[in-house]
C-alpha cells in the first residue's frame, strides 16, 4: 500500500504557498488601485485649483482694461471659459470612467486569483485523493491479506540490518535471525529481486 502523508503535506504546503501569493498579489492590485484613484483624485483638485486661479487671474485682468476693451474681452473669456468648464467637464468624466475601471480591473485580478486557487485545489484533490474504485480496491487486499494472516498473530517493527533500518516482524520461536535485547526474535521478510 502506498504511503502518501509526506508527499500530500509537502502538496498542501504548496498549495497554500500557492494561495498566499496569489492573496498577496490580489492585495498588492488592491492597493495599486487605492493610490490610482488617491492619485487621479489630487489630479482633479489641482486642475480644478488651477482652473480657479486662472479664472480669478483674468478676472482681475479685464476689470482692470478699458471698458470696451473689457466687455470684447469679457465675451471672448466667457467663450474661452465655458470651453475650459467643458473640457474640465471631459477629463473629470474620464477620471470617474477611469477609477471605476480601475475597480473593475481590480475585481477581475480578484476573481482570477479566486478562480487560480478552485484550479489549484481541483488538480491537487485529483492528483492526491485516490478514487472510489482504488479505496475499494486497496480495501478488498487488505481484508483477504487479514484473513490470510488470521491465526497467525504478527507484530510487525523496524529492525537494524547491517547498518539499514527495515521492516521485520516478531515470531515465536527460539532461534531467528536478529535478537534485540529483550530476548525476542524478529525476522526480516524474504525480498523479491
Amino acid at each position: 500500500m502506498k504511503n502518501t502523508n509526506a508527499v500530500s503535506e509537502d502538496d498542501i504546503r504548496l498549495f497554500f504557498d500557492a494561495a498566499d501569493r496569489l492573496l498577496q498579489a490580489s492585495q498588492r492590485q488592491g492597493d495599486t488601485a487605492e493610490r490610482a484613484t488617491s492619485a487621479l483624485l489630487k489630479v482633479t483638485a489641482v486642475h480644478e485649483r488651477q482652473m480657479r486661479e486662472v479664472r480669478d487671474e483674468v478676472i482681475g485682468a479685464v476689470t482692470s482694461m478699458a471698458e470696451s476693451t473689457a466687455q470684447e474681452s469679457a465675451r471672448l473669456l466667457a467663450g474661452h471659459f465655458s470651453e475650459a468648464d467643458r473640457a474640465a467637464k471631459k477629463a473629470a468624466d474620464r477620471y470617474e470612467r477611469a477609477w471605476r475601471s480601475l475597480g473593475w480591473r481590480s475585481w477581475i485580478w480578484f476573481l482570477v486569483a479566486q478562480g487560480m486557487m478552485c484550479l489549484v485545489a481541483s488538480v491537487l484533490i485529483v492528483t492526491l485523493v485516490p478514487s472510489l474504485d482504488e479505496i475499494h480496491a486497496l480495501r478488498t487486499v487488505l481484508e483477504q491479506l487479514q484473513e490470510e494472516a488470521e491465526g497467525y498473530p504478527l507484530q510487525w517493527g523496524n529492525c537494524k540490518v547491517n547498518g539499514k533500518v527495515t521492516r521485520c516482524f516478531r515470531t515465536d520461536n527460539k532461534a531467528g535471525i536478529i535478537t534485540p535485547e529483550d530476548g525476542s526474535t524478529w525476522l526480516v521478510p524474504l525480498r523479491k529481486p
